[in-house]
């Protein structure tokens, strides 16, 4: 007969049932679907949504949550949710493929540039300035001059000096939707460019508007169309734009405002659906298709479709703007000590009624993002998002143990006992961004059932800052004596355990933090594994060595 391998998870109690072996991909299913719920849940946020991408391709995706505060119409993972200003991106990504459509090189040199506007014909590049589409603004009473030489890099990287905002009104005829987004948006352009300047690097919501309306005047299409065409269509997205929402019928997630009592839904207007500065904010998209588009952005990422050649892609992504830090479309370019080495890009975006924020490594082929439909006067809607995307961060780092992860996690429900006075019950769900705080030398002691048999230890660590020297294993008898395990130091990100030689029961494990500099330490997770020998063996295949100890254990339990 053929046997099955099982292992579970187990705290102070084993559990009663055989859980059967998943695998890391089921692992970051459990692991994202509960922290989704329990994040949104504890945030008290109507929906929640986010994506994890790490390897090139989507590991994790979906919402949770209701679309209307007070109702029980349930998100859906398809769901699209508005990302407010990260749609500069998207400006920014339609502003390359038209130079890229138009032009075989980047920047033609000036006195060829001059040439084909002789001939009528502009081929765009990043150079391209307001003038060279617009000649006519020249001669237009009230025209700030300056602004003419801004170029479509300086619009969309907030080097114009253009005001952070301006007038989004328009006289245009709404009749026709499209002939309405070309008049409003010239409309808007010639009001705003009247506007005093401000200093060059003053984020604005003025400069992306304007760089859609160059490339709409150059394409022939509005940037809705553009969008469609240079994004949607070809990374086969469901998204869409404020403007499209179907908000009678509450068929999306709609707007809140939290005003510290409650969330409030903000009805809909002609506003949203009119507004002609869409491109500086209006993208309205599902996270598994904001995942598809945080991939069109990683070199080399195995689902990328190639909207830009390579060429285009590495412009895009290079920081242009030293002074913002910022490459096209707004990213923020930055580092941070869980991607060594490389360049994290990061935007986020509000209405002051929904709030993103998504992060990605080109380089490392990862990132995530989370989103929800509220804010206001409280930081209800960012708390929950970053919440959330503190969690998907330490899943990417700690990937190696999601197999560990089973659906039956959330019914585990026991309390570690600790040493310090910060109560540790937190560390047995499969939220990663749960801490205990501990101490120099404070130890966390897990009790094991005498019908358990504990093969091994997970540890998750907050990421390469952590400032644990060392860890010591203890097993712990009924009189609190103690015997040496294992001593080492840890792992950059985590630390898995086997037990070999025997299966520890009927005992505590104890488990000693010593710092490097004597100031406490912080744990994400700390989980006991139940397991066949070869199944234990099979999930630690894909760990680190440094991250993977073996430890030899007595044959025989010690007697509570």
């Amino acid at each position: 007969m053929k046997t099955k391998s099982f292992f579970y998870v187990v705290g102070i109690a084993s559990l009663s049932v055989n859980t059967p072996i998943v695998s890391a991909q089921n692992g970051v299913e459990v692991c994202f679907r509960h922290t989704l719920s329990k994040v949104r849940n504890e945030s008290k946020v109507p929906a929640l949504g986010g994506v994890l991408v790490y390897d090139g391709q989507i590991k994790a995706a979906g919402a949770t949550g209701v679309r209307k505060e007070g109702t029980n119409i349930n998100v859906t993972d398809n769901d699209r949710f508005p990302i407010g200003s990260i749609s500069k991106t998207f400006t920014a990504l339609v502003v390359a493929k038209a130079i890229q459509n138009t032009a075989q090189v980047i920047a033609l040199p000036q006195q060829q540039q001059q040439q084909q506007q002789q001939q009528g014909n502009i081929v765009l590049s990043w150079n391209t300035k307001i003038k060279d589409v617009f000649p006519e603004l020249a001669q237009e009473r009230g025209i700030q001059a300056a602004y003419l030489d801004k170029t479509l890099a300086e619009l969309t990287t907030h080097q114009s000096g253009l005001p952070r905002s301006g007038d989004e009104s328009s006289a245009c005829d709404k009749s026709n939707f499209i002939q309405y987004m070309f008049c409003g948006r010239n409309e808007h352009m010639r009001k705003n460019l009247k506007l005093a300047p401000q200093p060059a690097n003053d984020y604005s919501n003025l400069g992306p508007v304007v760089a859609a309306n160059m490339i709409q005047s150059r394409m022939k299409k509005t940037w809705e169309t553009l969008v469609a065409e240079y994004i949607y269509n070809p990374l086969h997205m469901g998204a869409g734009f404020i403007s499209t929402y179907d908000y009678n019928n509450v068929k999306d997630p709609m707007f809140h405002q939290n005003n510290g009592v409650g969330n409030v839904p903000v009805p809909y207007s002609d506003w949203d659906r009119y507004n002609v500065a869409a491109p500086a904010g209006h993208v309205a998209i599902s996270p598994r298709d904001m995942g598809k588009y945080l991939i069109e952005l990683m070199p080399g990422a195995p689902g990328r479709v190639g909207i830009l050649n390579n060429m285009n892609l590495d412009l895009y992504l290079n920081k242009l703007n030293n002074m913002r830090n910022t490459a096209r479309g707004g990213w923020g370019v930055t580092t941070r000590n869980w991607a060594p080495d490389m360049n994290v890009l990061n935007h986020n975006g509000s209405h002051g009624k929904n709030y993103a924020h998504a992060w990605f490594v080109p380089a490392g082929k990862f990132g995530f993002c989370a989103m929800t439909n509220v804010q206001g006067s409280t930081d209800i809607g960012v708390d929950a998002v970053n919440r959330m995307n503190e969690n998907l961060k330490l899943m990417y780092l700690n990937n190696g143990v999601l197999g560990f992860y089973t659906p039956q996690m959330e019914a585990f429900n026991y309390i570690l006992k600790s040493s310090s006075p910060i109560n540790a019950k937190n560390l047995n769900d499969a939220e990663l961004a749960s801490k205990w705080i501990g101490s120099n030398n404070a130890s966390v002691d897990i009790a094991v059932a005498a019908q358990g048999a504990v093969s091994g230890l997970v540890l998750c660590y907050a990421g390469a800052s952590h400032n644990i020297k060392e860890i010591q294993i203890y097993s712990v008898d009924g009189s609190n004596q103690e015997k040496l395990l294992h001593k080492g130091a840890p792992g950059t990100y985590r630390n898995v355990y086997q037990f070999s030689g025997g299966s520890l029961k009927g005992q505590t494990i104890r488990i000693r933090f010593v710092s490097t500099n004597n100031q406490a330490v912080e744990v994400n997770e700390i989980m006991a594994i139940q397991s066949h020998h070869q199944t234990l063996v099979q999930v630690l295949n894909g760990i680190p060595p440094v991250e993977k100890k073996v430890i030899a254990v007595p044959l025989t339990r010690i007697s509570n």
